[in-house]
């Protein structure tokens, strides 16, 4: 599938000390085989090294770094407005993307135009990665 103008994608990643995950949740966003327009990283005023991981895959302007903690649900949101994209999904820091995420979302919502949104199927997994 190509992308186009009316099918950009935002992955978003709010994120409090994610050191230890952010870098499998950002690599999983870039093995998408539909790359996503932006890849947006929310750092909530981390004092571990998540900015130096989310540096590894974005470039500086989409790392949003707070002054202050701004609590979990208003660095939700500020995903939500910052966004740039058509299409939006939120990413946790201790979360991993199928392969076709990205993908399979565009292709969902583009066959049913007046759906709000998707979720697909989640599968869950232990902090070593295993289902």
């Amino acid at each position: 599938m190509t992308q186009t103008s009316d099918d950009t994608v935002t992955v978003a990643i709010p994120v409090y000390n994610g050191e230890r995950f952010l870098r499998e949740a950002l690599d999983s966003v870039s093995r998408q085989t539909l790359p996503p327009t932006e890849t947006l990283v929310f750092d909530n005023c981390s004092t571990d090294r998540t900015r130096e991981v989310a540096l590894e895959f974005v470039p500086p302007p989409n790392l949003r770094t707070s002054p202050s903690n701004v609590g979990a649900v208003a660095n939700f949101n500020r995903a939500v407005e910052e966004a740039t994209s058509r299409y939006f999904a939120w990413l946790g820091a201790d979360d991993r993307l199928a392969p076709r995420f990205v993908e399979a979302g565009v292709e969902a919502l583009t066959a049913a135009p007046d759906a709000p949104a998707c979720l697909p199927a989640i599968q869950f997994i232990d902090p070593d990665g295993r289902p």
